[in-house]
């Protein structure tokens, strides 16, 4: 077995809540076709706090064999552990404790990239977003949770999940990208271009997008943030010579020195209210030591700066379309921006004159009896249909002086 010199070092201080399912191999893979028999990680270190582990694995079904393991609270010296076989897996988790730290290098060093994406996973709460889980998985992007959650610590409702790394592509070719999922909503972007672009999902359905590739590693990155009911979702792909099949894990890879911080990503959402201009707008923010929060919504009036995560409430002074930006500030100056187009109507002003009166009851009656449904201010009830209960409750609204409040 050749030694290669002068190898880099991957050491970390590990976070509560950290895992990583690293595969080494194979190693033809991983070295382009140049086959060796084995493989030796070497350990210059290893501590793993109570409760928590470092295992080595061979075999090609999950886990594999184990080949070597640490005992918590133990402080483990220089040490070489052979992998025979051609597939191999490094599998650490920090559930208990902050007070794990590892480094190891391979021999021969082939294995600068795994195979394997990085995953993290979030809370949202009255209090913002949460980071409950982080690392790498060696699995498909093919998950069907249904009432329940990734991980017991993650809320059953609420949450979101962040896929992350490179995705392998056979050959110079057109591929169709199919996200199946529900109850969420989906973006993607391949080379930092979007493939899917704040896709909702209500019911189980499937999206596809199309795009041209050339064969090599694509850097992707994927967050699914679903809201209540039942959570699933499905990655696959298909070109002029392969058939629609779930994205292999095979062919997705991450880097061996990725450290656990998190990029810096500004996002929201919002939400038109009622018969007024007022709209809620909810943080999505992600990333590390996040320590500024500051909302222009693009109406002119003075921005808001907040130092915790906030979900600010915004009155228009009119209807109309307004570019609203979030940005972010980490603790060391990292500055990430997010906008958006919030389309602010007064629901229930069908004929778009900034207040509600009679005469947009009987446009609603009218848009009712057709039974086209092209206006979402008609829909004043939000069941998704527009009926003659909206222009009632159009009256109501006029009757009682809504638009005097």
């Amino acid at each position: 077995m050749q030694t290669y010199t002068n190898l880099r070092v991957s050491g970390e201080y590990l976070p509560p809540n950290y895992y990583k399912h690293w595969q080494i191999g194979p190693y033809d893979c991983i070295l382009e076709n140049m086959n060796i028999s084995g493989i030796m990680v070497n350990l210059d270190y290893v501590y793993m706090g109570p409760g928590d582990y470092f295992t080595i694995y061979e075999g090609k079904q999950f886990p594999g064999l184990p080949v070597w393991g640490s005992v918590p609270e133990v402080r483990y010296d220089p040490t070489a552990v052979p992998i025979v076989d051609e597939i191999g897996r490094i599998i650490v988790y920090c559930d208990h404790s902050g007070a794990d730290s590892y480094g190891f290098k391979f021999d021969p060093e082939c294995a600068i990239y795994l195979m394997c994406h990085h995953a993290e996973y979030y809370n949202y709460n009255v209090t913002g977003t949460h980071l409950v889980k982080l690392g790498t998985e060696t699995t498909e992007l093919n998950f069907s949770w249904g009432m329940g959650s990734p991980h017991p610590d993650v809320n059953v409702d609420n949450w979101m999940a962040v896929w992350s790394g490179q995705i392998y592509v056979p050959g110079n070719d057109t591929y169709t990208f199919y996200v199946a999922s529900e109850k969420g909503t989906v973006g993607m972007k391949i080379n930092h271009t979007d493939t899917f672009s704040n896709r909702v999902f209500s019911d189980p359905a499937e999206a596809n997008s199309s795009t041209h590739l050339c064969k090599g590693w694509h850097n992707f990155a994927i967050w699914y943030h679903h809201t209540t009911g039942n959570a699933s979702f499905v990655l696959s792909w298909a070109n002029s010579t392969m058939s629609k099949q779930v994205v292999p894990d095979k062919n997705m890879r991450t880097s061996r020195t990725e450290l656990v911080s998190l990029p810096l990503n500004a996002l929201f959402s919002y939400t038109v209210h009622g018969f007024n201009t007022s709209t809620s707008f909810t943080d999505l923010s992600l990333g590390d030591n996040i320590t500024e929060w500051r909302w222009n919504f693009g109406d002119g009036t003075p921005g808001e700066i907040y130092n915790a995560s906030t979900n600010p409430t915004h009155t228009y002074d009119r209807a109309g379309v307004y570019n609203a930006t979030l940005t972010v500030v980490n603790g060391t100056g990292g500055v990430n921006a997010h906008s958006e187009l919030v389309d602010v109507y007064i629901m229930g002003d069908v004929n778009h004159d900034g207040k509600l009166s009679a005469a947009d009851a009987v446009l609603i009656l009218q848009t009712a009896a057709r039974g086209i449904d092209i206006d979402p201010a008609a829909d004043v009830n939000s069941d998704g249909v527009i009926t003659s209960l909206d222009a009632l409750m159009v009256s109501q609204a006029v009757m009682k002086g809504v638009n005097d409040e």
